[in-house]
Formats: C-alpha cells, sequence, structure tokens
C-alpha cells in the first residue's frame, strides 16, 4: 500500500495546479487519441462507460449479493461496494486538492470538470480489484486464472478509453490506479480471516471473524 500512496503523492505535486501538462503526457496523449468519428473513438466511447462511477457501484452491488449467496458473511459482501465508494470519495478530494485541468480535447467528449486522478481509473481498478480478491477465494481454482485476466482486461481497457479518447492525462490514469490499490488494500484488513489468506497468499490461518466462505466447486 505504501508504493501506491507514494506514487500518487509524487505526481499530484508533480500537476499541483499545473498549467502544462509534462512531455511525457503530452507523448502519450498525442500517441493515442482518437479524433472524433474514428471507428476507434466510438469502440472506446462505449468500452468507457463500463468505468462510470455509478456504473461500477451497480456492478459492486451485484458482486456484493454474490457474495453474500456464497458466504452469508455481512464485511466480505460489504467489501467490494464499500472499496469502490471508498475509493470514489478519495478521488473526489484529490480532484479538488489538486484542480488539474483537463487536456484541450475533452471538450470534444463533453467532458467536465476537474482531472487528476481519473475516476474512471479509480474507480474500474477499485472495482477490478476487491473482486479479484474476493474471487481468488470464492471462484473453483480451475477458473481463477481467467477471472483474473478478465477483471484486469476491463480494467485495462476502462484506463486506456480515457486516454484514447483524450480526457485525461496518462499521469490522471496512473493516478487512479494507485489511488484505487491503495484504499482496497487498505481495507484487506477488515476482511475474515479466511479470506485475508487468500490475499496474503499463504495457508494455515484460523478465520478472525464471520463464517468461513463456502469451498468453490471442484
Amino acid at each position: 500500500m505504501g508504493v501506491e500512496v507514494a506514487v500518487v503523492v509524487a505526481l499530484a505535486a508533480l500537476v499541483w495546479h499545473s498549467t502544462h501538462p509534462d512531455g511525457v503526457d503530452v507523448r502519450v496523449a498525442s500517441a493515442l487519441y482518437a479524433r472524433p468519428e474514428s471507428t476507434v473513438r466510438s469502440a472506446f466511447a462505449a468500452v468507457t462507460v463500463l468505468g462510470e462511477p455509478a456504473v461500477a457501484v451497480t456492478l459492486a452491488v451485484a458482486v456484493a449479493v454474490w457474495v453474500w449467496s456464497r458466504t452469508r458473511n455481512v464485511v466480505a459482501a460489504a467489501f467490494c461496494p464499500v472499496a469502490v465508494a471508498a475509493a470514489a470519495v478519495c478521488e473526489s478530494f484529490t480532484k479538488t486538492l489538486v484542480a488539474r485541468a483537463r487536456p484541450a480535447t475533452a471538450v470534444l467528449a463533453h467532458a467536465t470538470g476537474r482531472s487528476f486522478p481519473s475516476g474512471h481509473a479509480t474507480a474500474a481498478t477499485a472495482l477490478g480489484l476487491a473482486t479479484g480478491l474476493l474471487a481468488a477465494v470464492l471462484v473453483a481454482e480451475r477458473w481463477r486464472r481467467a477471472a483474473g485476466v478478465g477483471l484486469g482486461a476491463y480494467v485495462g481497457v476502462v484506463c486506456l478509453s480515457r486516454l484514447v479518447l483524450g480526457v485525461h492525462y496518462l499521469t490522471d490514469v496512473v493516478a487512479g490506479v494507485a489511488m484505487a490499490g491503495a484504499v482496497v488494500l487498505a481495507l484487506t484488513g477488515f476482511l475474515p480471516g479466511s479470506f485475508q489468506v487468500g490475499v496474503r497468499f499463504r495457508t494455515g490461518s484460523e478465520p478472525r471473524l464471520g463464517s468461513t466462505p463456502r469451498k468453490a466447486g471442484p
């Protein structure tokens, strides 16, 4: 978690009330930006909706229902929605504090508000990481790799879409991913002990609270 916090703080200091993006942001934006009415832009405009905070919260609630059906544990079920909501609060506060303007190209996508960090990147990462940590315990072993790849692809495509659409700089997206990672990892300490085993990739611990999750199917 310390690394993620350090990344957010360092990037925030770099862009604090900045009026001009740094060289890396400019080069990445130039390389990835898709022109209006292009097929690539239309595809990513559809994909980026999956990172909308409201969509992420809705999906997090669906994850909560799934976890509850498997564990009957309130803490485990609440983990994903709480992680997404907490990450959104941190993102909103940081946007107000840093007050970075969006790229000029954001106007074409009708994106308004501050730029740092990316709300979509934050929400998608919080959802993907929190779901992945739960799936590492609840999903049958033969499906875990596929689940991890799918969740990683979801996060990656949403983050990429913010650059392709020209509504965020690379540093905005990286900060959003790091912030979400820090929030989710900070909250793992509240998970039941049996989930702690999965999160820390070790065995032999007894659950600390709540019920033990049901074993995944064969």
